[in-house]
Parts: C-alpha cells; structure tokens; sequence
C-alpha cells in the first residue's frame, strides 16, 4: 500500500456529520461517539491509532503528535519556566500548566487524596502524589502486615505488587469536595 492509499484509508475511518462533528469510527477506539467539532482535532486523534508522531525534538529525538507537546517538551532541555505560581510571595515557576497547577494545590488547605489504609494517615493535593505512596516498598509492606501479620516476610508476598490484597484503585480515595481553601 503507498502513501496515497494509506491516507485514503485513514481518513475512511472519519465520518463527517452535516452540523459539523466529526466521528472516529476506528475498530476499538476508546472515544466510543462523542465528536469532534474540527476536522483537524480528529487528524491529530487518529495519530493515536496510527502511532504516527511526525514532530521530533532535534535534540533527543523524542517523537510527538502534536506540535504543542514538542514545544512544551523543548523546555525541558532549555530550562524555561514560563508559568509562574499566582500566589502572592511565591516565586515557583514551572515548564507547563499542569505542573504550576499541581504545585498551586499545595497552598490549599484541603488534601483530598488520603491513603485507605486504616494506619496510614497520609493525605496528599494530587492523585500522582497519592499513587508514588502506595506504590512505595514501605507501604507494600505495612499492607501487608496490616492485613496478615504472620505473613509479612513470605518471600512470595514480594514476587509482584499485584499479589498484595490491594489495587491503587482499593487504596485512593477520590476527592468528595473540591471546594478551594486557602492557608492563612
């Protein structure tokens, strides 16, 4: 198949829709019918299928689908940090939004990401934080122990994290309220 064959039958797998949406109709495809209200967003959707990644870092050669990812990405070698923490007397600056958003969190009061285990008191401002905790060693071990004392040095409780009572999703508690609260 060229080229030109293989682009007429990417595009076979998009369905345009009179108001203007448009479907990915790819065998499997995660996104089920929601739309799309631009022919270039599902363009750059359909690369998640095809695994096509055509922007590339020339520095280590990381491959990107979208122009925006490698730009974000680029700053990671430069050093730039153009987001800078809003609140007042703190100067944290970040490459990307999603990590300025993330530090800004931690000036919040509320910690809505606690450990489910019954001894382990730790509460944390993001899901990423909460998941680093139990999946630590130590906290496969005091799992462990809580939920069979007699058991905890069993070399065969060790062979893989999957063996533990527990999945990542058993132990998270989701956030109830989001509601913003500053410290004084």
């Amino acid at each position: 198949m060229n080229k030109t064959e293989l682009s007429k039958h990417v595009i076979s797998h998009i369905v345009p829709e009179s108001q203007g949406l448009f479907y990915c109709k790819w065998e499997n495809c995660t996104r089920g019918n929601r739309a799309f209200n631009a022919k270039y967003k599902i363009l750059v959707h359909i690369r998640t299928h095809t695994n096509d990644r055509p922007h590339q870092c020339y520095i280590c050669g990381k491959r990107f689908t979208r122009a925006e990812n490698l730009k974000i990405h680029a700053r990671s070698h430069t050093g730039e940090k153009p987001y800078v923490c809003s609140v007042n007397g703190c100067n944290k600056a970040y490459s990307n939004t999603s990590d300025r958003f993330k530090h800004t969190r931690t000036h919040f009061i509320e910690k809505p990401y606690a450990c489910r285990m019954k001894s382990c008191l730790k509460r944390y401002t993001d899901p990423s934080s909460l998941r680093k905790h139990v999946k630590s060693f130590n906290h496969q071990v005091k799992m462990i122990r809580e939920e069979d004392p007699n058991q905890c040095c069993s070399s065969s409780v060790f062979v893989t994290p999957s063996r533990s009572a527990y999945s990542i999703s058993d132990i998270i508690d989701q956030p109830l309220d989001l509601s913003i609260r500053w410290k004084k």
